[in-house]
C-alpha cells in the first residue's frame, strides 16, 4: 500500500479518514494523544507540545486503519495456507456456521444467538484465554461505552450485545500489554485492521493475544442517534441510567431504563427510523463488512429457513485452531453450531453488503473527482455503478443532513 509515511494522524484527521478507533493513542511515545468526543464522534486530539512529528516519529500513522490497509494481503498472510475456500466477501476461511449458545439466558439476551458471548466463556474456562477484550455501556455513564478487559463468566455476559455508537479501544493495547495472560480482542473489522498494524510493530502486544474476533458491520452511527431516539422517547439522556440497544431475543428491542420508567421500543421500529441521518462519513468507505482480518467473524443471519426469534447466528471462520475451539465447545453442548454455505451468509447480508458492492466503489471515484483523499486498500472493487451509485449517495448526503437538525 502506497501511503506517504511522513503523515501523522493529523493529517488524518483533517482529511476526513479518522474511524475513531482509538488505536493510535497507545501508539504515540509521548503520550501527546488522547481521544476526546468531538461532533458526536471519538477522534484523537494531538498536543502538539508533546508531540515528536517534527523529530521524524509517525508512530501513530503507521498503525491507523483510516488511511487503508491492504487487507486481501494480509489476509492471506494470516489464513491463505493450503486447504482454506476463498469468498469475495468474506476472505479465507475454513467454515462458515450458523448456531447459538445453548445457555438460554445468553441466547435470549444477546443480540443474536450468543455465539460470541458463549464461545468467549468457554475459551476463558477452559483456560485457553485468560481475559477477553469487550465493551460494555458504562455504568457512569450509560449513554458511552467503556472497553475493558473481562475476566470473568460474568464480566462477558454483562458486555453482550450491540453497541451502535462510536466505540474507541484506547487504553487497550497499553492494558493487554500489562497483562498477566492470553486475551482475545473483539471488535468492529476496522478495530481489528487497526490491532493487526499495532501487533506488526509490537511484540509485547502481540505475544499476548491468543486471536482477534471481529463483529460484522455495515456502518456505526455517531452519539446523535441515542439523542435523538431518547428525545423520540421524551426522555432527557441525563435521566438514563441503563441504555440497551437489543434485548430480548433475535432483533429484539432497545430498553431504556430511567428512574421513573422503562421504556421498550422493538427493533425494526426504531433502527428503520435512524435511517443514515447520523451514519459518519467514513463508514462510506468501508470494504470489511465481516472483518477478514480476524480469526473469526460473528453477526446475524435473519434469513429463512434459519431465522429464530430467540436468537440465531452466523459465524465465519478463518484460522484452524478456533476452528478446532469452536468444536470443542459443541462436544462440550457449550454451543450448537451447523454447517452452512459462504454464499448463504453472504445472501443473509446482502442489504449491508450494498455499502461494499455499490456505494463504495462510487464514492472512491466521486471523492477523488473532488480532489479529496481516500482510504487506499488492495481490495478489488466492483466495478462502478454510476446510476445506482448516484443515487445512494444523494440519498445518503440528505440524510445525513436531516440528521444535523433533527437530533
Amino acid at each position: 500500500m502506497r501511503m506517504n509515511s511522513g503523515h501523522n494522524i493529523r493529517w488524518v484527521v483533517d482529511n476526513g479518514l479518522c474511524l475513531g478507533c482509538g488505536v493510535c493513542e497507545d501508539a504515540c511515545p509521548m503520550n501527546a494523544i488522547h481521544i476526546v468526543e468531538t461532533k458526536a464522534i471519538n477522534v484523537p486530539h494531538i498536543d502538539s507540545a508533546k508531540c515528536a512529528h517534527d523529530k521524524g516519529c509517525n508512530h501513530c500513522f503507521k498503525v491507523c486503519p483510516g488511511h487503508g490497509i491492504d487487507i486481501e494481503n494480509k489476509s492471506q498472510k494470516y489464513f491463505g495456507a493450503g486447504g482454506v475456500m476463498v469468498d469475495p466477501y468474506i476472505g479465507p476461511y475454513v467454515g462458515c456456521y450458523t448456531g447459538w449458545s445453548q445457555d438460554h439466558g445468553v441466547r435470549y439476551h444477546a443480540a443474536s444467538g450468543g455465539l460470541l458471548s458463549q464461545f468467549l466463556i468457554f475459551l476463558l474456562e477452559s483456560n485457553v484465554i485468560d481475559g477477553a477484550v469487550v465493551t460494555r455501556f458504562s455504568e457512569s455513564n450509560p449513554m458511552r461505552t467503556q472497553t475493558f478487559i473481562a475476566k470473568t463468566r460474568e464480566e462477558i455476559i454483562d458486555s453482550m450485545s450491540s453497541k451502535y455508537c462510536p466505540v474507541s479501544l484506547n487504553g487497550v493495547v497499553n492494558e493487554v500489554m500489562s497483562f498477566h495472560g492470553k486475551v482475545i480482542i473483539v471488535g468492529l473489522p476496522c478495530h481489528i485492521q487497526g490491532m493487526r498494524k499495532t501487533e506488526e510493530l509490537n511484540e509485547k502486544f502481540r505475544a499476548n493475544v491468543a486471536g482477534y474476533f471481529s463483529i460484522y458491520c455495515s456502518s456505526n452511527r455517531n452519539f446523535d442517534a441515542q439523542k435523538y431516539l431518547c428525545k423520540k422517547q421524551n426522555i432527557k439522556p441525563g435521566d438514563v441510567k441503563k441504555f440497551t440497544y437489543r434485548d430480548n431475543g433475535c432483533l429484539g428491542f432497545m430498553k431504556i431504563l430511567t428512574d421513573k420508567k422503562v421504556i421498550s421500543v422493538p427493533f425494526i421500529e426504531y433502527y428503520e427510523s435512524l435511517r443514515s441521518y447520523f451514519k459518519p462519513r467514513r463508514c462510506s468507505f468501508c470494504v470489511d463488512h465481516y472483518g477478514m482480518l480476524a480469526d473469526v467473524s460473528f453477526g446475524d443471519i435473519h434469513i429463512d429457513p434459519y431465522f429464530n426469534e430467540i436468537g440465531v447466528n452466523s459465524v465465519v471462520v478463518r484460522s484452524p485452531a478456533f476452528h478446532d475451539y469452536l468444536v470443542q465447545a459443541q462436544r462440550a453442548e457449550s454451543i450448537l453450531l451447523n454447517a452452512v454455505k459462504s454464499t448463504e451468509v453472504n445472501r443473509s447480508q446482502q442489504m449491508m453488503l450494498k455499502n461494499q458492492k455499490i456505494s463504495a466503489p462510487f464514492y472512491f471515484k466521486f471523492e477523488r473527482f473532488l480532489g479529496r483523499k481516500v482510504p487506499i486498500y488492495d481490495l478489488k472493487l466492483s466495478e462502478v455503478r454510476w446510476l445506482k451509485g448516484a443515487r445512494y449517495w444523494l440519498s445518503y448526503t440528505f440524510q445525513r443532513w436531516i440528521g444535523r437538525w433533527i437530533k
